[in-house]
């Protein structure tokens, strides 16, 4: 029985594996311009929208730079406040990112919130299937044209152009028409990091090595002043005692010279960001890149108007724009339901702590060994399979129908052991912005029930509070059985943090998650209380250990933990912890502790590294 159960895993594996391309396509009918600026090609589309712009245009010039192009938004934010005029808009990678938000009509007040708020790490998904690229992006595509008041370049009130490299002939392209989330691709479709982008046949790439600073292509639509951004390039210190690093720094010296000449030739006004000490994946800092870019265009601001006054360009108040309630866009991210309409793949793989699909999500139980499995989902359905490799082999599968109603999803899981019973449940889950809850009927270890669940999450001032509760109702009418789970995070100050931690379960049919940091207690233990204090000053730096990986977020703390089980117990001890980042995001996290438990002979030490993929 179990090895046939593996068997159909590694078929359905091999099935999907094989089932994407890596690559974005759609069908593209807007006719193309050829733009010859100074013997170089620009294939445009829509060109006649451009040409038909009043005389006196003013283009901003959007560079790219992955996250250090947040600088950016900050740019955009000090041109407006001083009626700077923004006639047309023109983006390289991340560049096309925040034009496309800006363009299609977000305020820049709110784009500014999104992208310190929006989780990244939730958006992009990190790619196991073939070595074409590392990170998924759909989702950010979708999340993009989602939020957007218009949701296709062409109808954006103020027009936008996304800049990219068609890569059999060389020629740059300007994308400026067609849906968000079919085009925005092309633009930021970096090798190895990124899709591809593919379009009648052709492929498309993201252009920085070219042209990071589109300024001339802004030339090319017509613009008659041009304020560029550009980010400032730091000049590399290291060894160059492997390929990879002599390619890297030859690349950086090539886009470099590239940009330099033309934002030169081809822009009014230069903004420049030094913003060398960040990231390309530095997402986390998205606040300190806008204010950096902010800054440094208010010392720009004098030069500005000056410029626009020498070509007799007025100022122009720009007109306010109506605050976007984006609450279910970023609801769906939280409880991932977004509706992506191309097939969407993902393997998954879980070590140090217990993914269960029948297990609460806010507390989990730590084990040192892997969980895999795979994950698909096109438009509403949503299909998860999970081998535990615990003691008894458990395969689960979940399926979940999303958007069953605009705040309701159709949940139904089972497991089967290898040696026992098959469970199941079924049931639906409504969604709200800190909460949701659900109901349904299920069946574990022969016991039928009807069960009742809720997630919470509150926040009071310096007060963080978290909670879940599992309610089960059984077929004797007997009393009802519950599992609660709550964690709290009390800021004391700038340097400490109070977290205590509480599990109560007297069901018997879901384990409980174990906190307790002690002996190891029963897996059904009726009682648990876990306090750390923490200590949150950032006394050691990030350790960058390749350029995709560093460790930050050091942290050490104390703790105590309480155990009421069929006898009582206390552990105490201290622990470090980190959170190691791959390309800016945070997968993995090293916790290690030494426990002493009044009821043990020695010291109990365990470090655990939990990665969630």
């Amino acid at each position: 029985m179990l090895r046939e159960k593996h068997l159909i895993l590694v078929f359905l594996l091999l099935i999907l594996f094989n089932s994407n391309s890596g690559y974005a396509a759609f069908k593209q009918d807007k006719g193309l311009t050829k733009v010859i600026k100074d013997d170089e090609i620009y294939l445009i589309e829509d060109y006649q929208r451009f040409e038909s712009l009043s005389k006196q245009t003013v283009a901003v010039a959007l560079t790219g730079g992955g996250a250090k192009a947040f600088f950016n938004i900050g740019v955009i934010k000090a041109l407006e406040e001083e009626d700077i005029p923004i006639d047309l808009i023109v983006g390289t990678s991340m560049g096309s990112i925040v034009g496309t938000m800006y363009g299609s009509g977000i305020s820049i007040e709110q784009i500014e919130e999104i992208i310190i708020n929006v989780p990244f790490a939730k958006l992009l998904d990190i790619n196991f299937m073939n070595d074409d690229y590392i990170l998924g992006t759909s989702k950010v595509n979708k999340f993009l044209e989602d939020i957007a008041p218009y949701k296709r370049l062409e109808d954006f009130p103020i027009p936008t152009a996304l800049l990219t490299l068609e890569l059999d002939s060389g020629n740059k392209y300007l994308i400026t028409t067609n849906r968000i989330s079919k085009v925005i691709q092309a633009s930021y479709a970096i090798p190895y990091f990124f899709p591809l982008y593919q379009m009648e046949g052709k492929y498309f790439a993201d252009p920085g090595i070219l042209e990071n600073s589109p300024a001339k292509a802004a030339k090319a639509l017509g613009a008659d002043f041009v304020i560029a951004t550009t980010v400032k390039s730091e000049l590399s210190h290291g060894s160059y005692e492997n390929p990879d690093k002599i390619v890297n720094r030859y690349v950086d010296i090539v886009s470099e010279n590239n940009n330099r000449r033309i934002i030169e030739n081809y822009s009014d006004i230069i903004i420049e960001a030094r913003v060398g000490e960040y990231s390309f994946f530095d997402f986390s800092s998205a606040a300190e890149l806008i204010e950096i870019g902010y800054q440094a265009t208010k010392k720009k601001m004098s030069k500005i108007k000056e410029g626009l006054n020498s070509k007799k360009i007025p100022l122009k108040r720009h007109p306010a724009r109506k605050r976007l309630n984006v609450a279910q866009e970023f609801n769906d991210i939280k409880y991932d339901r977004m509706l992506v309409p191309s097939f969407h793949f993902n393997s998954i793989i879980h070590f140090g702590q217990d993914y269960s699909l029948f297990k609460q999500d806010l507390l989990r139980s730590y084990i040192n060994i892997p969980q895999y499995g795979f994950e698909f989902d096109k438009d509403s359905v949503d299909f998860k399979f999970l081998a535990t490799n615990n003691a008894s082999q458990d395969l689960e599968a979940e399926f979940r129908w999303k958007k069953l109603t605009k705040n309701t999803d159709m949940i139904a899981k089972t497991r089967i052991e290898s040696e026992k019973r098959d469970d199941g449940e079924l049931g639906i889950r409504y969604y709200k912005d800190n909460y949701f809850w659900g109901t349904g009927l299920g069946v574990i270890d022969n016991n039928n029930y009807v069960f009742a669940d809720a997630r919470y999450k509150l926040e009071l001032n310096r007060c963080n509070l978290n909670g879940e509760v599992d309610v089960f109702f059984d077929e004797a009418g007997e009393e009802p059985k519950i599992l609660i789970s709550k964690k709290t995070s009390f800021k004391l100050s700038d340097k400490w943090n109070l977290r205590p931690k509480v599990v109560f379960n007297n069901s018997n049919l879901i384990e409980s998650p174990i906190i307790y940091r002690g002996d190891e207690p029963d897996k059904f233990a009726k009682f648990q209380l876990s306090l750390d204090y923490a200590y949150t000053y950032e006394f050691v730096k990030a350790i960058k250990l390749t350029k995709m990986l560093y460790i930050k977020d050091i942290g050490a703390y104390l703790f105590t933990d309480y155990l009421n089980d069929e006898v009582s117990s206390m552990a105490y001890g201290i622990g470090l912890n980190g959170d190691f980042y791959l390309l800016g995001l945070k997968p993995v996290r090293l916790d290690g502790y030494l426990s002493y438990d009044q009821n043990a002979n020695d010291p109990i030490i365990k470090i655990n590294l939990n990665y969630n993929f």
